[in-house]
């Protein structure tokens, strides 16, 4: 079995705040992948592996608002082969070991305050990043901070 987790994590802009993560990481028992959302980030894509071997990666903006990513456990880190930032509200990872593949996919949802068409656009990148997963005979997972309203009165 794969266990997948999400996180609001409610801003990682400093180093502090992501050693904090790290942190709480280390703690968690049985568990393969962590999507984290509302990174506050401000680079557009971030690679890297912490001191315990998990893989670390996100996707920002210059603006340092908004931000997702995933964090793949450390028996899982050599098996990806792709990490697309598509932007500061979606990421994916495709990951393949002994002839399993999966795409994850990290979304953070635009919230109350946004119109409709925000929230149909990211609908409509999560559609093609399905439709490719699908094209590849990949296990397709999103998971992510879901805090849309669509058809605000």
């Amino acid at each position: 079995s794969f266990v997948a987790l999400a996180k609001n994590v409610q801003s990682l802009p400093s180093e502090q705040r992501l050693k904090q993560l790290f942190a709480e990481v280390c703690q968690l028992n049985d568990w393969d992948a962590i999507c984290v959302s509302e990174t506050w980030r401000p680079a557009k894509e971030e690679q890297f592996e912490n001191d315990d071997g998990h893989l670390f990666v996100f996707s920002g903006d210059d603006t340092g608002h908004s931000g997702v990513g995933i964090i793949l456990h450390k028996r899982w880190a050599h098996s990806l082969e792709v990490f697309r930032p598509v932007n500061q509200r979606v990421c994916y990872v495709d990951i393949k070991a002994e002839g399993f593949k999966m795409r994850l996919v990290a979304v953070y949802m635009p919230h109350a305050f946004y119109d409709d068409m925000e929230v149909d656009g990211i609908y409509e990148i999560l559609s093609s990043i399905k439709r490719q997963a699908h094209g590849v005979e990949s296990t397709f997972v999103v998971m992510g901070d879901w805090n849309a309203v669509v058809g605000r009165s």
